[in-house]
């Protein structure tokens, strides 16, 4: 147990509390008063009490949320005359004050560390229903989530030409927008990885649309930085650009690492396709993909267009991806309708029609990239062919 001792004369007491009256008064949820505690049948059993002749004390239990964390203690003794009823109930109210702090003190800490993760809507859910027995569980534990993972382009590049203090501050001000968007739908903020984002809804707090708000936030992400993108072109000559990959899908999530250092974050092979996809958006040109299950679970409302059939690295089954491209109402892109069509035939192995409708749509690069698989199929003929494409870079 705790101590912090006031002594008239320091270092005449070796042992000023009584371990066996703090007990009571823990066990028991009481304020303990004893005029003399030597011959209090409560304490009888206490020993120390024999041997240091504890004469009058008084205790009162600091309970926080019905636990008894700890104790404030005083004695005294006959000569310097006994503690009284009032003492007793000027004591008990103290002790109640500082079990008030405490709780407020443990909320604060346990607010600052939410914070460092959930926006602060979010925060104020979890605290809210901390209070009953709808409380979120921060351990791990299986959930389903949607997961971006959100990725500076050329930052690599950017970095070998730029003083560190220069780039730094790009990477500060691209994590607050992009991080400002995230907590704005309610999303929870894994970790920053170097110039990488990761985040995820639908933990701590259950969030039924948790794919719709992924995708919305995937799209605002990616225009709060195109708003600022002349401002960054214009400080330090960079051009910034993020690369973006969402997937649905069973993972672990909760408090993970070690007793006094740990994070909240997730385990999966969900977590892991969604980096895979972001990476996936090199062999395209595009900003933006999703998997199929979040195409499916955001209801498909998004302006978007499916982009493929892929086998990323490290995983067997092949994905059906989508390119994300604006949000619901927007207006959808003239080509997304040929390039669906063309798509189709690269699909059935039609790679001499495909080619043809590829190449119609040189500004884009997705199609260009799909024309150059289909000169390279058509050159080296698969034997057996199921219209996914493998790739071979994360």
């Amino acid at each position: 147990m705790p101590e912090y001792v006031w002594e008239e004369k320091p270092g005449q007491i070796t042992m000023p509390i009584s371990r066996t009256i703090a007990r009571v008064a823990m066990t028991n949820q009481v304020t303990i008063l004893t005029t003399d505690a030597r011959v209090d049948p409560r304490f009888a059993a206490g020993e120390s009490i024999k041997i240091h002749g504890i004469s009058s004390a008084l205790c009162a239990p600091l309970i926080v949320d019905d636990q008894a964390l700890g104790v404030v203690y005083l004695e005294s003794s006959l000569s310097k005359g006994g503690f009284r009823p009032e003492d007793e109930h000027l004591l008990s109210a103290m002790a109640n004050f500082a079990a008030v702090g405490i709780q407020r003190e443990r909320e604060a800490k346990f607010r600052q560390r939410l914070e460092r993760y959930h926006s602060p809507q979010v925060v104020d859910q979890i605290l809210k229903s901390s209070q009953s027995k709808e409380a979120p569980a921060l351990q791990a534990q299986r959930c389903q989530i949607s997961v971006l993972f959100a990725d500076i382009s050329g930052f690599t590049r950017m970095s070998e030409g730029m003083e560190p203090l220069v780039l730094a501050g790009i990477l500060n001000r691209t994590f607050e927008a992009m991080t400002d968007q995230i907590f704005s739908r309610g999303g929870t903020l894994d970790k920053y990885i170097g110039d990488a984002i990761v985040a995820f809804w639908n933990a701590p707090v259950d969030q039924v649309d948790h794919a719709v708000r992924a995708c919305r936030a995937a799209v605002r992400c990616g225009r709060k930085l195109a708003d600022r993108r002349p401002e960054f072109e214009q400080r330090t000559g960079a051009v910034v650009k993020a690369r973006i990959g969402m997937n649905t899908g069973s993972v672990v999530v909760g408090n993970m690492g070690s007793y006094e250092r740990f994070n909240y974050t997730i385990l999966g092979d969900a977590a892991n396709l969604a980096s895979r996809l972001e990476g996936a958006n090199k062999a395209f040109g595009t900003y933006s993909l999703v998997s199929e299950t979040t195409w499916e679970q955001s209801g498909g409302i998004f302006v978007g267009r499916e982009l493929g059939r892929l086998r990323v690295v490290g995983r067997k089954t092949p994905v059906r991806v989508y390119e994300l491209a604006g949000l619901p109402g927007d207006p959808i892109p003239d080509h997304f309708c040929s390039f669906a069509e063309a798509l189709e035939l690269f699909y059935q192995g039609h790679f001499a029609e495909a080619l043809v409708r590829f190449e119609r749509f040189p500004e884009d690069p997705a199609s260009n990239s799909y024309a150059a698989q289909c000169r390279l199929l058509l050159e080296h003929p698969p034997t057996q062919w199921d219209g996914v494409l493998s790739l071979t870079e994360k």
